[in-house]
């Protein structure tokens, strides 16, 4: 095992982030009078020692009185992590402290525990093996970890540099920059951790930034180079207020009431179609295929006023539909059907409806012993909607089941469509006859590329059947009791109109913006 003056202890990692230090201390006052130490299971023991600025003497002192037994190997980390032959080794790892990459760089080794000397001013990580920590007060220190500008500055615009600063403790603190004749102080009381500070001016040249911190306990500088990509050049045609609005922006402006040979990356259209001439739309299409920016101000001439989107249908004044999808119901209202059953169907239906996109293609198809269309597969339009309401309405139940003349009529339907996915939900509350017919109905749609979904309704439903058919139909089963039948038809109709988004698992990654990066 290790041993370190006073205690020896193991605790969760998440207690030595920011600001846990004080409940720290006080759960290891409590595990060092609980009594002896846990033995601990043969396996290599990777020591981390922090190397930051804030914790580099404390770590140094503490290293000094560590015994461990066993197999050992020392990992210095701060900005960066490096493996040393031993625990006194100090070098030079940067600024700032990088928990994740030290628990990355212990991965390698296998460890089968990880022994942490740090003052806990990081930011939290998943470790690869159990962590036993000694806590380390923080030195006092103060650092800029970073200047934050524009990537892209243009000539003339006003930017804001911020200058990210590190402190172990609250103070207060004095910045100064400098860049070109432009000089500014600020002196303001920041907290522990990190926080940032910003300065404005006004690129007309490029220009070094230099700042300089000062804190009671320590001082730091910083410096970056910005440079201005000159002023972005913008044609606007017959829109001199938007002329106007734009120079004040920074803009480079050139106006003109006809398109001229060469034109800037942005081009503002303020005429109509017909003032530009026959030539114009064809000019403007070429441009957008070479990457410019097009943009229509709402002047009398503009965008609808001046028929643009009657002679220049490639324009993207609306986005593009992506491919729908296509759900047909097919729902049983044979007599046992009446009543309460129909009803929640009826609402079902409705709900599936609503669900649809413009896109999306949606019929519904009732059946006893002969199938009928209520309202043939169709785009899901607001008259095909509101059609369809009307006729649901109006629906009543009776006569006997047969289900494979109606699964056989939808896959006929859908078999022609330009759509994708195709899926069909049959919902009945009882036994139907012909149901080896249906099964093969089922497993032919499937082969098709049409999915067959199937919906047991109540407890006199043909369970075993229902769950045969969904399977031939590569589709899925599910039951519902009436009350529930509503609210199941319509996420089953939600899930198919959704269908073509991608699945699976995808991993995500979090990335900070740069102004809050550290910051908690």
């Amino acid at each position: 095992m290790f041993q370190h003056p006073g205690f020896l202890f193991l605790l969760p990692l998440a207690l030595l982030a920011r600001g846990g230090l004080r409940k720290l201390a006080v759960l290891l006052l409590l595990l060092a009078a609980a009594g002896p130490a846990p033995s601990l299971l043969p396996g290599l023991t990777v020591v981390l020692l922090d190397q930051s600025p804030s914790a580099r003497e404390a770590t140094q002192k503490a290293a000094r009185a560590l015994r461990v037994e066993g197999p050992v190997r020392y990992l210095a980390f701060a900005e960066r992590a490096k493996w040393i032959r031993n625990p006194h080794a100090r070098p030079a790892l940067g600024e700032t402290t990088d928990l994740a990459a030290a628990f990355e760089a212990a991965r390698a080794a296998n460890p089968a525990r990880i022994l942490l000397l740090s003052d806990g001013l990081f930011t939290p990580a998943p470790p690869p093996a159990p962590v036993y920590a000694v806590p380390l007060e923080p030195s006092p220190h103060a650092a800029l970890t970073g200047l934050i500008a524009p990537p892209f500055p243009t000539y003339g615009e006003e930017v804001e540099v911020r200058a990210r600063v590190f402190l172990t403790h609250p103070a207060e603190a004095t910045l100064r920059f400098e860049a070109g004749g432009t000089r500014a102080e600020v002196r303001r009381a920041l907290p522990g951790g990190t926080s940032s500070v910003g300065f404005r001016l006004t690129l007309t040249e490029p220009v070094t930034l230099r700042v300089v911190l000062e804190t009671p306990f320590g001082e730091d500088a910083l410096a970056t180079r910005l440079s201005p990509t000159g002023r972005m050049a913008v044609l606007v045609v017959a829109d001199p207020a938007a002329a106007r609005y734009l120079e004040a922006q920074g803009f480079a402006v050139e106006e003109a009431e006809r398109l001229p040979k060469t034109l800037p990356r942005v081009v503002v259209i303020g005429a109509s179609a017909k003032a530009l001439g026959p030539l114009a739309p064809e000019r403007l299409k070429q441009h957008l295929a070479e990457g410019g920016g097009l943009l229509f101000t709402t002047t009398p001439e503009g965008l609808f006023f001046g028929d643009w989107h009657r002679v220049f249908e490639d324009l993207p004044l609306k986005p593009r539909p992506t491919q729908g999808a296509a759900f047909v119901l097919v729902l049983d209202v044979s007599g046992s059907m009446a009543g309460e059953k129909l009803a929640r169907a009826v609402e079902g239906a409705k709900a599936a409806l609503a669900a649809a996109r413009e896109e999306d293609v949606i019929g519904i198809l009732v059946f006893n012993e002969r199938p009928r269309w209520l309202v043939p597969p169709a785009p899901a339009s607001y008259r095909q909607r509101r059609l369809a309401e009307e006729r649901l309405d109006a629906l009543r139940a009776g006569g006997g089941t047969q289900l494979a003349p109606a699964l056989r009529a939808a896959r006929e339907a859908l078999a022609g469509l330009d759509a994708s996915p195709k899926a069909v939900l049959v919902v009945t509350d009882g036994a139907t006859g012909g149901q080896e017919a249906a099964l093969a109905e089922a497993e032919t749609a499937a082969r098709a590329g049409i999915q067959v979904h199937a919906l047991a309704l109540g407890a006199d439903a043909d369970r075993a059947f229902l769950q045969a058919l969904a399977a031939r139909g590569q589709g899925r089963y599910a039951e519902a009791d009436p009350a529930a039948l509503a609210r199941a038809i319509a996420e089953a109709a939600r899930e198919a109109f959704r269908a073509q988004a991608e699945r699976g698992r995808h991993p995500l990654t979090l990335e900070p913006h740069p102004l809050t990066r550290d910051l908690l």
